[in-house]
């Protein structure tokens, strides 16, 4: 049932999203205004940009509304530590799309290194709890199904803001029902309150995260919908330059550290004979 009802969902987020951005291709081309009433206007920055701050602005009211609160119940309620281990619990299981476009993406080193992340922590880290990995010499490491295709050529998008989701491109919001089902662990974990305790769960985690920059996004920006947009695009971009920086080493160039690194001290030399 909410396997059914998040495709419904993903399905009419893209539906919608392919809509507007079409609509915003040709609502202002002269044939278009040609036969706009002459009553009707629209806002000089486009529709595009009508319709996303429009579904931003619902966002943030649905976030005031229910997530936000939820989140600072949650912060007040567990300490630091529990907090990190929970969020390093989600992260583990975001390894499995991770290395499914790893692979998709022909970066196999970066598919061995995060195998390994994912074995390790589940194994020694307590199902992810604690990020063992990471002091073995392998970082934490994310890929989605959106910067595949860009890898693929589809480097340059349009963006638009989703319900509920928040900022994303065509190409973006175009992986997320894929990448859901195909390659991460919910479509096949059974009871479905379990399913759905994990994803509300995980939803009030990275919320709770975010609380601390709320403040700096209020100093930092005179219109916040410009400050998320470029944070969210400037990320995005930087995640495919860094993908395309590593599309070369698909093959092991060096050994990929599965101990903790370290250090030997050399021994030590006798003093040189001085005359």
């Amino acid at each position: 049932m909410l396997n059914k009802l998040f495709l419904r969902t993903a399905l009419l987020s893209l539906s919608l999203t392919w809509t507007v951005a079409s609509h915003a291709q040709t609502v202002n081309t002269p044939k278009a205004a040609a036969k706009r009433a002459p009553n009707v206007t629209l806002p000089s920055a486009g529709f595009l940009e009508y319709y996303n701050r429009n579904v931003y602005g619902f966002n943030q009211g649905f976030d005031a509304m229910l997530f936000k609160p939820s989140a600072e119940v949650y912060d007040a309620i567990l300490p630091a530590p529990i907090q990190k281990g929970i969020s390093n619990a989600f992260s583990n299981l975001g390894e499995v799309p991770t290395v499914i476009n790893d692979v998709l993406q022909g970066q196999f080193q970066q598919a061995m290194a995060d195998t390994w992340r994912f074995v390790i922590n589940t194994t020694v880290g307590i199902g992810g709890l604690i990020d063992v990995a990471e002091k073995t010499g392998l970082p934490p490491h994310h890929e989605d199904l959106g910067l595949t295709f860009a890898h693929w050529g589809w480097e340059n998008s349009t963006y638009i803001v989703l319900p509920i989701i928040g900022p994303s491109t065509l190409r973006d919001a175009f992986g997320i029902p894929i990448n859901y089902y195909f390659f991460t662990v919910y479509p096949h974990l059974n009871p479905q309150h379990l399913v759905w305790s994990l994803l509300v769960g995980q939803a009030i985690s990275t919320r709770a995260g975010l609380l601390s920059l709320e403040d700096v996004r209020e100093q930092a920006a005179f219109d916040p919908y410009v400050f998320e947009k470029n944070a969210y695009l400037q990320r995005r971009h930087f995640l495919i330059e860094e993908d395309t920086e590593h599309s070369d080493d698909t093959w092991i160039d060096e050994p990929i550290p599965i101990m903790p690194h370290t250090r030997h001290k050399p021994a030590p030399t006798a003093p040189k004979a001085t005359s």
